[in-house]
């Protein structure tokens, strides 16, 4: 059983590799969708005003998704920047600016805002490594709340 799953999954990974320009494996889809998941849970917590909530209950409910444990899909299907930002009440910052975002190509209103969402995340590490200040190219701002509307 175990070959023919590996076998069946190598096939996958050939078939989404013939049919884009990238390497990609169905483990990126998974990521994907495990961190799309956490992200409109956590944006509707936010719109709600809800930023005590701990991790694990955005984790949870997506692992049961996934059909993972909360462990292996914490570890595997989550993208850590998404983490951290909830974990030290930067997500709400982060994604005010993105609000206006709206959904474009195959991409839903969600998954664009979670696009450059981590765009940006990436910029602002790129931007450290050079010691550029991000606040001289992204102005902070004290956040008043994300609006009530739908991701």
């Amino acid at each position: 059983m175990a070959i023919k799953a590996l076998l069946k999954l190598k096939a996958n990974n050939s078939f989404l590799q013939a049919q884009t320009a990238y390497i990609v494996s169905a483990k990126d889809f998974r990521i994907w969708r495990g961190t799309r998941l956490a992200f409109e849970r956590m944006y509707k917590a936010a719109q709600q005003g809800k930023f005590d909530l701990p991790l694990n209950h955005f984790i949870g409910p997506v692992a049961e998704c996934l059909g993972n444990t909360p462990t292996i899909a914490q570890q595997f299907y989550f993208h850590s920047d998404l983490m951290a930002l909830w974990q030290e009440n930067e997500f709400q910052a982060e994604v005010k600016p993105l609000i206006a975002i709206q959904g474009k190509l195959h991409f839903s209103r969600s998954e664009a805002m979670l696009k450059q969402l981590l765009e940006n995340l990436q910029f602002k590490r790129f931007l450290a490594s050079l010691k550029i200040p991000a606040q001289s190219i992204f102005p902070s701002q004290k956040p008043t709340g994300i609006p009530q509307e739908a991701a």
